[in-house]
Order: structure tokens, then C-alpha cells, then sequence
């Protein structure tokens, strides 16, 4: 039941209660998936308001100890990598390795895949990022995502030395495409 009410909580914008009602229902069972998962969304949210390192760690910790109960779960590794972006700083190497492994959970995930293609093309990293464009590109629904991946791809090949600066934008991890 405190998963449940953990999960309202969060939907209704009570981040407090949120995570209060996680660590209610944890504290009768740390096994329980989706009350880390409530607790690190919430914890992840008043992070990106306060802007507080302290806030971002504690949101770290929370996805850092669901990876350890659900290490096939991408969920934990994308938001782990999130919080670096969110700071506006570089992620860790094993931040970027997570963004990877949560990549390689979930294939279908074409948001996922056009990130980790950015992130990849800022670090020079040419052939990984075109391994992941190339689903988004040419993905029937994948709509204006798969025009910017087609873009970005199109920019690779006139300019070997592009690196996601100055060209087609490569959203943000952020970003969700809008609907089309």
C-alpha cells in the first residue's frame, strides 16, 4: 500500500510525502522495486528544483541501490546519468558506461538510443554513434526524432571532424520527442 500511495504521492507533486511513503513501504521490505523507483523520481525532481549537489547525491544513492537490487533494469543507470546532466556537468565514465548498458536493456527505447548517440558524438566516439542513430533514423514512427537523427547523420558524413556543436541539434537526455 505506501508503494501505491509513494506512486500518487509523485503523480500528485508531493515530492515529501513521496518519499515518505517509499521509505514506509522499504522499510517493510527493501526488495520492493517500485518504491526505490518512486523515491528516486521524487527524490530526482526536488533535485532539479533546489539545483543542491546534496539533493542530486541522495537522488544518485536512491537509483546507485535500486541498480544493486535490479542491475537489468535500465531505469536506475539512465537516471544515474541524468543527474550529471541535470548539474550541468560532464558525466562520470561510469555514468556514461550505465547510459550504454540501459541502451543495450532496451533497444526499442529510440530516446535512449538518440541520447547515447549525443553523448557519444561529443566524445568523438563516431562509429558507436551511428550504431545508435541508425534505428532512429530510419524507424517508421520515429517522426521529427528520426528527422533530426537523419540530420545528424547526414552532418557525420560531410564533416568528419563534427562533434553535435554547431549542427543539427541532438536533444538532451531531457527531451522527449513531442508527438507527432
Amino acid at each position: 500500500m505506501q508503494t501505491v500511495l509513494a506512486e500518487a504521492e509523485f503523480d500528485a507533486g508531493d515530492d515529501a510525502a513521496a518519499i515518505a511513503a517509499a521509505d514506509a513501504a522499504l522499510a517493510l521490505d527493501r526488495g520492493q522495486v517500485n518504491a526505490w523507483v518512486q523515491k528516486g523520481y521524487a527524490q530526482f525532481r526536488l533535485a532539479g528544483k533546489s539545483g543542491a549537489a546534496q539533493d542530486f547525491k541522495a537522488a544518485r544513492a536512491t537509483f546507485v541501490e535500486l541498480n544493486h537490487l535490479e542491475n537489468d533494469h535500465p531505469l536506475p543507470l539512465v537516471y544515474y546519468f541524468r543527474s550529471f546532466v541535470a548539474q550541468r556537468q560532464a558525466p562520470s565514465a561510469l555514468a556514461v558506461q550505465g547510459l550504454e548498458r540501459a541502451a543495450a536493456l532496451a533497444p526499442y527505447d529510440l530516446v535512449l538510443r538518440m541520447n547515447l548517440a549525443g553523448q557519444q558524438l561529443r566524445e568523438g566516439r563516431l562509429a558507436e554513434a551511428r550504431y545508435n542513430l541508425t534505428p532512429v533514423a530510419y524507424a517508421p514512427h520515429s517522426g521529427r526524432m528520426g528527422a533530426a537523427a537523419r540530420a545528424i547523420l547526414a552532418r557525420m558524413d560531410s564533416d568528419p571532424n563534427f562533434r553535435g556543436i554547431g549542427g543539427p541539434a541532438v536533444p538532451s537526455i531531457d527531451e522527449r520527442p513531442p508527438e507527432d
